[in-house]
């Protein structure tokens, strides 16, 4: 059975055209020709009501995906964006124009990494940006079709822990997965003691922050990590490893009904452990970095040029993808999953974790 959609805004459409454009009105990479047909693109962000809706015709071809749709709705230059602006109609919603703009600052946002985003068909499925919207196109009785886009704006986990009050700042997190990141690399790669920062700027940065610290030594034949350093992965080791013993039941869970009973271990469930980690008091994004550390997965996503990857912002945004690329579970069955995991860890010997 398929699951329900996301998002369920208004009357359900009867149904969804499945009949693409003729290939004449397509031209090269699927923009469309000068006389091809029109939608209507209506855009709401989440749980917006329709009538607050941005919404604008524009022209679709056979090959029109969803991707070049937006470019070419929301272009980057800004002469091509007056162009768009000036086909809305203000007239009957002179908050367009300004709405307009907020959509264009959220697709930069989007382009440039500082956010995700996601794209659901109203009453219909997620959308990826090479598919093509002349099969998700709704009637309406001789006006032009309607893609009725809902847009679902997802933080970065750097954004979101700092939402969340784990740090200041995504400045300060990203110093700390810089400096942390680099003393497990200089401690676990051969060779990395012979390491010169010449030209890059951002490793030399976190280089001279981890000597400060002393956690690391840096002299004329490279970079080698102190005895203190040692001690300090080897104690984020352990943390790590306190986290996979206390948390990792929680990797594979069947919910059931919300007060219980909950299968773990079925290999066929979802991950619950960051949901589980906020619950219990522990940052998701701490943990999530240090258990690849631990498992080594931090190495092997960095691949043999890890003095780039190291101090790479995007880096550590598909590295820490979980803390917000996660399955969502409500407040009552979550706290029923938490019970049932450790009760079972307890029959096992293994007692709940205590805060510290």
């Amino acid at each position: 059975m398929a699951a329900p959609p996301k998002y369920a805004k208004g009357p359900r459409p009867d149904t969804f055209a499945r009949q693409l454009p003729h290939d004449r009105h397509s031209r090269a990479r699927g923009n469309p020709s000068p006389d091809a047909p029109t939608l209507l693109l209506r855009i709401t962000l989440g749980d917006m009501p329709l009538e607050d809706a941005f919404q604008v015709e524009a022209p679709y071809g056979s090959d029109t995906t969803l991707g070049g749709l937006l470019d070419a709705t929301f272009p980057l230059e800004p002469l091509e964006q007056r162009h768009v602006k000036r086909l809305l109609d203000a007239r009957a919603n002179p908050d367009l124009p300004d709405v307009y703009d907020a959509l264009v600052e959220l697709l930069d946002d989007w382009r440039e990494r500082r956010c995700d985003l996601r794209f659901y068909v109203n009453h219909g499925p997620e959308l990826t940006l090479d598919a093509r919207v002349g099969c998700w196109l709704a009637e309406r009785g001789g006006a032009p079709r309607l893609l009725d886009l809902v847009m679902e704006q997802v933080p970065t986990p750097l954004e979101y822990a700092v939402h969340r009050g784990y740090a200041a700042d995504a400045t300060a997190i990203l110093r700390w997965l810089e400096e942390t990141a680099v003393l497990f690399f200089l401690r676990r790669r051969p060779g990395s003691a012979r390491l010169h920062t010449a030209g890059n700027d951002a490793l030399d940065g976190a280089i001279r922050r981890l000597e400060d610290q002393g956690r690391v030594s840096a002299h004329e034949t490279g970079v080698e990590v102190t005895p203190q350093g040692e001690r300090h992965v080897e104690q984020l080791l352990a943390e790590a490893e306190s986290y996979a013993a206390a948390y990792d039941i929680f990797s594979d869970v069947l919910p059931g009904p919300p007060a219980g009973p909950h299968r773990f271990g079925a290999g066929r469930g979802v991950d619950l452990r960051v949901a589980v980690y906020e619950a219990e008091g522990v940052d998701p994004l701490r943990a999530v970095f240090l258990l690849r550390a631990y498992d080594s997965s931090l190495e092997e996503a960095a691949g043999d040029d890890w003095t780039r990857a190291a101090t790479d912002p995007d880096f550590y945004r598909d590295l820490l993808a979980p803390v917000t690329d996660r399955e969502e579970i409500d407040a009552v069955a979550l706290e029923a999953v938490i019970d049932d995991g450790f009760a079972i860890m307890e029959q096992a010997g293994a007692g709940r974790p205590q805060p510290e």
